[in-house]
C-alpha cells in the first residue's frame, strides 16, 4: 500500500521541487502535503524512500531527488555592478562565512539579470550544473545556504496607519530619500518594544524560495521581519547592540555554556597537579592595560649563567584544559571565533567564569598555564624552547603605565614592587632591546602610528578624545610575544602537525603600483617588488613626514594584503619571519586555543588518553582547513563591525562642530568630490563638487590636488550613513531639503498617504512599457 501511493506522480513532481534540511523536516512536509501518508510511521515512510532511491542525505545534510546528485556546489560573490561571479567550493567550506577573495580564471560568470532574478546576495552558497560552456537561465540552481547579510539598523515603529496590514514600520535612509517598510516582528521584538513612539531595532530581508516544477529557477518572495529592539536609555549601548545584529555577531550565552563553565569553581583541581611542573616558586608578572580584566600571558626572564643571553618563560593561560573540543564552551567559542573589543564594552569569546576568572592569570593565585620556555641570545636569536604544563602564581599585576615608569626612572625601586622584581623586569627589558635589534635585521615593518581613543563620561556621552602612542612597554610584550609565537608555529611544524598558522603573504604588483600612484605626491617610492626591509625603510621616511604621517601611513598598510589563518606554513611578510602563529591568547582568540590543543597533542603523543584528559586534540588536516578559513573570514567580520563603530564614533563626536571650521588635508579625489582629512582628530570627510556654488567648486575640481590645505566648515553628519559632510569656507550653501518618505511595496513606490486619502500607485513606468509594447 505505501509503495503504491508514494509512487504518485504528484510525489515525484513533489521532489523535484523541494530541498529538505533533515530527514525529520522531510517526513513532517510530507505528511502534511499528503494526508494519506499519516497512517505509516516516520520508519516506514523513510525507509521506502531509500529504497526507492529517491533521497539521499548528501555531504551538507541536505535530502535531494537523486537526479541532482550530478550538481556542484557554488559559492557567488556579487560585484558592485550587480554581475555575479560563482567559485566551485569544497564541502567543508560551505558552512564558513564569506570573505571576498581575488577573481580566478575558473570563477564562472553570472549576469546580473540572473542575479537578480535569483536575488541573491554576496557569498551565498548554491547547487548547480554550471560549467563554464552552459550559462543561461535555465541550469538548474537550488539555493543551500543564504548568509545573513541582509540585514538593516533602522528607526522602527508601530503602525499607526489602517492602509499598512502588518503592525510595525521601519523608516530605512535610502539616498536622497527614506523607505517605509511595513514588516512583521518576532517574539522577541514585539516584547522589546515598550510604549514608546520609536526604537532603534535591526530588520532582516526573509527569501522564501522553491523549486519550479519544471526545474530551472527558482521563485522567490521578500519580506521584512523585525529580529529586534534596542531599549537601552543608552546611546552607546543601543548602537553596540544594533552593530552586534547588523554583522550578525552572537552576544549572549547559552545556559548550557554558563553552566558548564561554573561547573569548574573557582580554583584549580589538586588532581591534576602531579601532571604539571610547579613553578609557582618563580617570579612570573603579568603586564597589561589599565582596563584589562582577563590576562592570557605572564611572563618571567632570567639571565644565563655565562652571560651569552636570556632564558625566558612565557606563561600562557591554559584555556584548552577548561574548553574542550566538542563541549558546550568550544561550540560557543568557535561559532564566535574572537572576543570583540569596543571602547565601553567587551564582547568576550569565553564567559567571564573562565575568561576572568580560572582562566585568567590573576595575582596570588595558582593557574593552569601551557608554559613556553625559551634560551635566546644575546643578539635576539631563539636558540632553543620547550613547551609543558606547568602550574604558576602570578606575582604581580602592572599595567604599561607602571611598567614603563619603572623603565623611566631605571629600574629604580617603586612603591608595590619589591628590588627582585625589578630586577626581573630589567632582564625582560634588556632582552626586550635585543629582540628588537633583531627585529630591525631581519627588515620586520615597524609602524608608529597613533591611535585615536575616545573618553567617555559615565551616562556613556563622549567626553573627549586623545591619541595612543605606544611606548616600551607596550612594545615589549609584544616582542616577547612574537618570539612565543615563532617557537610555536616552528614546533608544530617540525612534528608534521596540522596547525592554524597566522601567514601574510607579499604585496600583489596592483597594489604596489597603486601605492606608488599615491607615494609619487610626496617624492617617494617602493620597489616593485618589494622586501619587508623596504617597506621597513618606507615606515621610517614616513615617520618624518609632518600632519601627513597618518595618511601615508594608512595608504601603505592598504597596500598590504590580510593577513590569514592557513594550515600551510607560509611565512609572515610584515614580520619578516619564515614561520609565524599565534599561540599567546586563547582567552580572546579561537585559533590559539586550536593551537594549544595541537601543542599538547605533540607532548602527550606517547599517552593519548592522559593527553584528552589534559585537553589535547589532535586535527585532521581538512578539519584544520575549514577551521582556519572560518576564523579567518569571521576575524574579518569581527574588524568590519569594529571599523563600523569607530566612524560611528567618530560622526558622534564631531556632531558638537557642526558649523564650525577646520583647516583639513585632501587625501583622495573622485570624480564627485574630494576626501579630507582633520589631521588634528584623524577624521575623514567628502567635500562634493555638486552644489549652488558652481564657479568655486568648478574651480575646486580643476585645481585640487593631494596634499592641499583647505579651509572646511563641517556642514552635515550622518549617523546611520556614518558620513561627514564639508563645504569650503566661503562655499555658498541652499537650504538642505527634507528627505522624501516613501512607502515600499513589492511591486514598486507608493505615495506616501495622508490620514485621509487612500494610497495611489503611481503606474507611470507601467504605461510607459505597456504604450512601448502597443507601438510595435
Amino acid at each position: 500500500m505505501l509503495k503504491v501511493l508514494l509512487n504518485k506522480p504528484e510525489l515525484r513532481r513533489y521532489f523535484l521541487s523541494h530541498v529538505f534540511p533533515s530527514i525529520e523536516r522531510l517526513y513532517d512536509d510530507l505528511i502534511n502535503s499528503f494526508p494519506e501518508l499519516q497512517q505509516f510511521t516516520f520508519h516506514e515512510i523513510t525507509s521506502t524512500l531509500k529504497e526507492f532511491d529517491w533521497i539521499y542525505e548528501s555531504s551538507y545534510g541536505i535530502y535531494v531527488y537523486p537526479s541532482k546528485r550530478r550538481l556542484k556546489l557554488f559559492r557567488i560573490s556579487v560585484a558592485a555592478t550587480g554581475v555575479g561571479f560563482a567559485s566551485e567550493i569544497k564541502e567543508s567550506e560551505a558552512n564558513l562565512d564569506f570573505v571576498k577573495k581575488e577573481k580566478k580564471e575558473t570563477d564562472i560568470f553570472i549576469p546580473r539579470t540572473t542575479v537578480d532574478l535569483m536575488h541573491f546576495l554576496d557569498g551565498d552558497v548554491f547547487y548547480s550544473d554550471l560549467d563554464q560552456n552552459k550559462i543561461d537561465s535555465n541550469r538548474c540552481v537550488f539555493i543551500f545556504k543564504k548568509l545573513a547579510n541582509d540585514i538593516r539598523v533602522c528607526d522602527v515603529r508601530k503602525n499607526n496607519t489602517k492602509f499598512l496590514t502588518k503592525d510595525f514600520v521601519a523608516y530605512v535612509p535610502n539616498g536622497d530619500h527614506i523607505d517605509i517598510v511595513n514588516l512583521s516582528a518576532t517574539k522577541r521584538a514585539r516584547e522589546e518594544f515598550k510604549d514608546k513612539d520609536g526604537y532603534l531595532g535591526i530588520i532582516r530581508q526573509v527569501r522564501n524560495f522553491a523549486f519550479a516544477e519544471h526545474g530551472g529557477f527558482i521563485a522567490i518572495e521578500h519580506e521584512y521581519v523585525l529580529d529586534r529592539i534596542f531599549n537601552s536609555e543608552s546611546e552607546i549601548t543601543n548602537t553596540i547592540n544594533s552593530i552586534l545584529g547588523k554583522f550578525s555577531l552572537p552576544d549572549a550565552f547559552s545556559d548550557n555554556v554558563l553552566a558548564e563553565a561554573r561547573s569548574y569553581g573557582e580554583e584549580v583541581p589538586d588532581y591534576d597537579l602531579k601532571v604539571r611542573k610547579d613553578l609557582t616558586k618563580l617570579n612570573f608578572v603579568t603586564i597589561d592595560g589599565e582596563d584589562a580584566k582577563d590576562f592570557d600571558d605572564a611572563v618571567y626572564c632570567q639571565r644565563l649563567e655565562d652571560n651569552s643571553g636570556w632564558r625566558l618563560y612565557v606563561a600562557i593561560a591554559d584555556v584548552s584544559y577548561y574548553v574542550r573540543e566538542g563541549s558546550f564552551l568550544d561550540e560557543s567559542a568557535r561559532t564566535r571565533a574572537t572576543s570583540i573589543y569596543f571602547p565601553t564594552r567587551v564582547v568576550p569569546m569565553l564567559p567571564e567564569e573562565l575568561s576572568n576568572g580560572l582562566c585568567s592569570i590573576n595575582p596570588n593565585v595558582k593557574r593552569f598555564t601551557l608554559v613556553c620556555e625559551m634560551t635566546i641570545n644575546n643578539k635576539g636569536k631563539l636558540n632553543s624552547y620547550e613547551f609543558y604544563q606547568a602550574c604558576i602564581i602570578s606575582k604581580n599585576r602592572y599595567t604599561y603605565n607602571q611598567v614603563q615608569n619603572i623603565i623611566d626612572s631605571g629600574f629604580s625601586e617603586l612603591k608595590n614592587s619589591t628590588v627582585e622584581l625589578n630586577q626581573d623586569l630589567a632582564n625582560l627589558f634588556q632582552l626586550y632591546q635585543a629582540l628588537t635589534y633583531a627585529r630591525d635585521e631581519r627588515g620586520a615593518i615597524a609602524i608608529e602610528s597613533s591611535e585615536p581613543k575616545f573618553k567617555f563620561n559615565e551616562d556613556g556621552t563622549i567626553e573627549g578624545m586623545y591619541f595612543l602612542n605606544r611606548k616600551d612597554a607596550h612594545k615589549m610584550i609584544e616582542e616577547l610575544m612574537i618570539i612565543t609565537n615563532v617557537a610555536a608555529a616552528k614546533y608544530v611544524y617540525d612534528n608534521n602537525a596540522p596547525a592554524p598558522n597566522r601567514n601574510h603573504s607579499i604585496p600583489t604588483v596592483e597594489r604596489i603600483t597603486s601605492l606608488n600612484n599615491y607615494l609619487v605626491n610626496f617624492d617617494i617610492a617602493v620597489p616593485p617588488f618589494p622586501t619587508p626591509k623596504d617597506y621597513q625603510d618606507l615606515a621610517k621616511v614616513i615617520d618624518k613626514l609632518p600632519s601627513e604621517r597618518e595618511l601615508v601611513y594608512t595608504q601603505m598598510l592598504r597596500s598590504l594584503p590580510r593577513a590569514v589563518y592557513e594550515t600551510d606554513s607560509k611565512g609572515h611578510f610584515g614580520l619578516a619571519l619564515e614561520k609565524y602563529a599565534q599561540f599567546t591568547s586563547p582567552i580572546r582568540r579561537y585559533p590559539d586555543l586550536l593551537l594549544h590543543r595541537v601543542i599538547k597533542s605533540i607532548i602527550f603523543e606517547k599517552d593519548q588518553l592522559a593527553g584528552y584528559m589534559q585537553g589535547a586534540f589532535r586535527y585532521q588536516a581538512e578539519m584544520m582547513d575549514a577551521l582556519c578559513e572560518y576564523c579567518s573570514s569571521t576575524e574579518f567580520k569581527v574588524e568590519k563591525a569594529g571599523y563600523d563603530f569607530l566612524d560611528w564614533i567618530k560622526c558622534r563626536f564631531m556632531q558638537r562642530y557642526l558649523g564650525k571650521e577646520f583647516v583639513a588635508i585632501v587625501s583622495t579625489i573622485t570624480k564627485n568630490g574630494l576626501f579630507v582629512t582633520i589631521p588634528d582628530y584623524q577624521i575623514d570627510g567628502f567635500i562634493s563638487f555638486m552644489g549652488e556654488d558652481k564657479p568655486l567648486l568648478n574651480k575646486l575640481k580643476k585645481t585640487a590636488k593631494l596634499r592641499d590645505r583647505l579651509k572646511v566648515i563641517v556642514n552635515k553628519i550622518s549617523l546611520h550613513d556614518r558620513r561627514i559632510e564639508f563645504i569650503l569656507e566661503n562655499q555658498k550653501v541652499s537650504e538642505p531639503r527634507p528627505p522624501v518618505e516613501r512607502l515600499v511595496h513589492r511591486l514598486g513606490r507608493l505615495d506616501l498617504p495622508t490620514e485621509n486619502e487612500k494610497p495611489q500607485r503611481s503606474n507611470s513606468k507601467f504605461k510607459s512599457k505597456r504604450n512601448n509594447r502597443k507601438r510595435k
